[in-house]
C-alpha cells in the first residue's frame, strides 16, 4: 500500500509538471496569437489611413477643379462681354444725291478699322480716282500724265478692266450712274485738250476709242431703263440727271435715235429718259 502511494505521488508530480508545461505553452501561444493580431491590426490601420489620405487628396483636387473651370468660364464670359460691348463699325449711307455734272461727284460708303485706319469701299475708290482724273485734266502740269487714265477708264467700262482692283460690275447701281456721268466729262476733256489722242491710241488695236461718248450714253440709257423697272425713286433721279447731261454734253434726240439699234421698245424707253417723263 505504501508503494502504491509513493507511485501515485510520483505520477502526480510528473503529471503536474507536464500540465504546468502545457499551460505555459498555451499561455505563450496565446500571447503570440494576441501579439500577431495586434500587429496585423496596426498594419491594417496604417493601410486604412493611407487610403483615407489618398481619398482626401482626391476630394480636394476635385473640389479645386470646378473652381478652376469656373475661372475659365469667367474668362470666356468676360471675352464675350467685351466682344458684345465693342461698338460695331458704322455703316455709311450709299444713297446720296448726285451733284451737278461740273462738280466732283462725292463717293459713298467708308468704314473705319479697329486701328483707326479708314477703309474705302469699291464705290469710293473708283469715284475718287475718276474725280481726280477729271480735275487733273484741267491742270496744265498734270494733264499729260493723266491722259492715259482714259484708256484705263474705257477698259473699266467696256472690257472688264479694273480701277484700284475693282470692276464696274462690283459697284452699286447708283454709283454706276455716277461713274458714267464722270466718264462723259472726262471724254469731253480729252477731246478738248487732246483732239487727236483717241485716233492715235485706236491705231494698231482692235479697240476703238473714237466713239466712246456714244457708248457711254448708250450704257447710261440701258442702265436707267433697267432701273426704272424696279426702283422708281432712283429712276426719277437718273432721268433728272440726264437732263443736265443733255445740256453739258450736247446730247440731241438724233444721237439717241441712232443709238437705238435694238428696236422700237428701246427707243420708247429712251425717249422717256431723254424727255424726263
Amino acid at each position: 500500500m505504501k508503494k502504491l502511494k509513493e507511485k501515485f505521488k510520483n505520477v502526480n508530480k510528473k503529471t503536474l509538471g507536464i500540465v504546468t508545461i502545457i499551460i505555459l505553452c498555451v499561455f505563450i501561444l496565446l500571447f503570440l496569437i494576441i501579439l500577431t493580431v495586434k500587429v496585423s491590426r496596426l498594419s491594417n490601420q496604417k493601410d486604412i489611413n493611407k487610403i483615407q489620405e489618398t481619398q482626401s487628396e482626391s476630394v480636394e483636387y476635385e473640389s479645386e477643379s470646378p473652381t478652376e473651370q469656373q475661372e475659365d468660364n469667367n474668362i470666356v464670359s468676360d471675352k464675350k462681354t467685351i466682344q458684345k460691348t465693342t461698338p460695331s463699325q458704322p455703316e455709311t449711307p450709299q444713297n446720296q444725291e448726285i451733284p451737278s455734272i461740273n462738280k466732283p461727284i462725292e463717293s459713298s460708303s467708308t468704314s473705319e478699322s479697329s486701328e483707326g485706319t479708314t477703309i474705302k469701299s469699291a464705290d469710293e475708290e473708283v469715284l475718287v480716282y475718276l474725280n481726280e482724273t477729271k480735275s487733273n485734266l484741267d491742270n496744265v502740269s498734270l494733264r499729260d500724265k493723266v491722259k492715259e487714265n482714259f484708256i484705263t477708264l474705257v477698259d473699266f467700262l467696256f472690257y472688264d478692266g479694273s480701277i484700284k482692283g475693282h470692276t464696274f460690275n462690283e459697284l452699286t447701281t447708283k454709283t454706276k450712274l455716277k461713274v458714267l456721268q464722270i466718264s462723259l466729262a472726262i471724254d469731253q476733256k480729252i477731246d478738248h485738250y487732246f483732239p487727236d489722242y483717241k485716233a492715235k491710241i485706236s491705231n494698231g488695236t482692235s479697240r476703238i476709242y473714237t466713239n466712246i461718248k456714244e457708248k457711254i450714253v448708250k450704257k447710261y440709257l440701258e442702265l436707267t431703263t433697267s432701273i426704272c423697272l424696279k426702283d422708281q425713286e432712283l429712276c426719277s433721279s437718273a432721268k433728272n440727271d440726264f437732263q443736265d447731261m443733255k445740256k453739258s454734253f450736247s446730247l440731241t434726240w438724233d444721237i439717241i435715235k441712232n443709238l437705238a439699234s435694238n428696236g422700237v421698245s428701246n427707243l420708247k424707253s429712251w425717249y422717256e429718259i431723254y424727255s424726263g417723263k
